[in-house]
């Protein structure tokens, strides 16, 4: 930082839920007198807003990000994202799950900013469909052919990058999900829990796997 002056990163994410919690970890934990984050997010979610260790609302722009694969909004998305990109010059790009993931590395491509992509458990995990799990699968793994680094956000994430989509070692790293502080709650309903017990968080859907926590527990 005393070579470059203020660094600069930009986020593309829809900051919701757990991605949003972790980008909000980061804005609050790094000084913000040396870093300044900015966020490309969905105008039309209800986003986590996100500030810095100073409590100050960081920069926002909003582009038309959505899930699903359509061709046509997905390019005009990343034409969107190129305009707000020349105009701010970050340091850094960090974008988050897999459509923001896609979008950013191939803006950081064009441009040439260094690039961090941090999939939230990548896509193909999150569908039971075999044709879709194969397209995205393979999706992923054409991006470890252009610049940029994995930066996974659990130990699993991170041995899937390199084991399962063959990503070079050397531009996977790993900086663990984490919550910022727990606090104390009056238990003001009586629900009988023994002593020592497992809980899960997470909402019951397909990519939490909830399923297999439960099978494994009975099996041990």
């Amino acid at each position: 930082t005393e070579k470059f002056g203020m660094i600069k990163v930009v986020h593309i994410a829809k900051p919701i839920g757990g991605v949003g919690v972790y980008i909000q970890l980061l804005a609050k934990t790094i000084d913000s007198n040396l870093y300044e984050h900015i966020i490309i997010q969905n105008k039309n979610d209800k986003n986590l807003k996100i500030v810095t260790d100073k409590e100050e609302l960081i920069k926002s722009y909003h582009v038309n990000l959505i899930r699903e694969i359509k061709p046509i909004n997905d390019i005009l998305s990343l034409i969107e994202c190129i305009r707000v990109l020349k105009k701010e010059k970050p340091n850094l790009i960090h974008c988050h799950s897999a459509k923001a993931g896609i979008l950013g590395r191939l803006a950081a491509f064009f441009l040439k900013i260094p690039v961090l992509y941090t999939p939230h458990a990548y896509s193909y995990l999150s569908t039971n469909s075999y044709f879709k799990r194969t397209v995205f699968k393979l999706t992923e793994q054409l991006f470890k052919y252009l610049p940029g680094k994995t930066l996974a956000c659990s130990q699993s994430e991170y041995y899937r990058t390199i084991n399962d989509l063959k990503f070079d070692p050397n531009k996977v790293f790993l900086w663990n999900n984490a919550i910022d502080e727990i606090k104390p709650v009056a238990n003001k309903i009586d629900y009988n829990l023994p002593e020592n017990y497992i809980c899960n968080i997470g909402r019951p859907s397909y990519q939490k796997n909830t399923e297999l926590l439960i099978n494994s527990i009975y099996q041990v």
